[in-house]
């Protein structure tokens, strides 16, 4: 196998594990990088249910410069709605945490996947590193809210901004919400957090710990995330998806100095048939950073 000038392998797409501080392996797919090094390294991340080798993670790197940029897609550790973990291998749970996915989602691991991408990166290429967040994972990326220096820039497209959202189309009204609310703290107190509540609709089940830890979220948790980095951001969404308002209204609600907001006419959420065009705004973003 031959390697680039940054020591990481050439040939195709390479599966690679990344290891989280905690010890749980997360898996990415990283694109043959430029034969010089490449001037940035882009981390993709999904979001909720999704994974490095769906929507805007798989279609945007191969449009995104790849004679320029490395491009690692990684798999967060809620990806997908539910898998299990078992064995005895490094990273490898077992027992009631073996269970992993969207329906088990823990807000705060969603930042140290996101940092551990971008360490990796760092560490391997020693360029400035760009995180490219889809929805849930712009979540993620704005509850972190990385230190100057730690990325060279940010971008969120469609990001989530609540977790929250789905209550409403979860429970009928404020009682059947409390009865859900008073189950999860009964599981979560005889230590069986992680069992699961069946709900309506997307994503059909959550971990009782997973529920609690919505209810509780602090108003405009994400927004003061994004306004705690001072690194440069993106924001783009399309037009077509039902929160544009929400996130042009959001957008003028942030103070970051270096912000670019970007709405592509009739694109909706997975950005299918417009790949280029977000591309586009993405590599102009990048390229202004470096």
């Amino acid at each position: 196998m031959t390697t680039t000038a940054t020591g990481l392998p050439t040939g195709g797409p390479q599966l690679v594990d990344v290891p989280a501080p905690d010890g749980v392996l997360l898996q990415g797919m990283l694109l043959p990088p430029p034969a010089d090094g490449g001037r940035a390294a882009l981390l993709h991340v999904h979001g909720k249910g999704g994974n490095f080798y769906s929507g805007p993670s798989r279609t945007l790197p191969p449009l995104l410069a790849p004679d320029r940029f490395v491009h690692l897609s990684l798999n967060l550790r809620c990806h997908d709605l539910a898998y299990s973990r078992l064995g005895d291998a490094a990273g490898i749970a077992t027992g009631a945490e073996a269970a992993y996915g969207g329906m088990w989602e823990r807000l705060a691991d969603g930042p140290v996947d996101i940092r551990a991408g971008v360490d990796w990166l760092r560490e391997r290429t020693g360029l400035p590193v760009v995180v490219v967040a889809h929805s849930a994972g712009g979540y993620f990326l704005g509850d972190w809210a990385p230190g100057p220096g730690e990325v060279a820039g940010r971008v969120f497209l469609s990001p989530l901004t609540s977790v929250r959202f789905p209550l409403s189309a979860w429970f009928a009204d404020d009682a059947a919400l409390d009865r859900a609310r008073l189950r999860a703290e009964e599981l979560v107190a005889r230590g069986q957090g992680h069992l699961l509540l069946p709900v309506p609709a997307w994503y059909f089940a959550i971990s009782a710990e997973s529920f609690l830890e919505r209810l509780a979220e602090r108003p405009d948790r994400w927004l003061q995330g994004c306004n705690a980095s001072p690194s440069p951001l993106l924001m783009l969404w399309g037009g077509a998806e039902t929160r544009a308002a929400a996130w042009r209204e959001l957008f003028d609600r942030l103070d970051v100095d270096d912000r670019t907001a970007v709405e592509v006419p009739g694109a909706g959420h997975e950005y299918g048939g417009a790949e280029a065009a977000v591309a586009a705004h993405v590599t102009g973003f990048v390229d202004a950073h470096l």
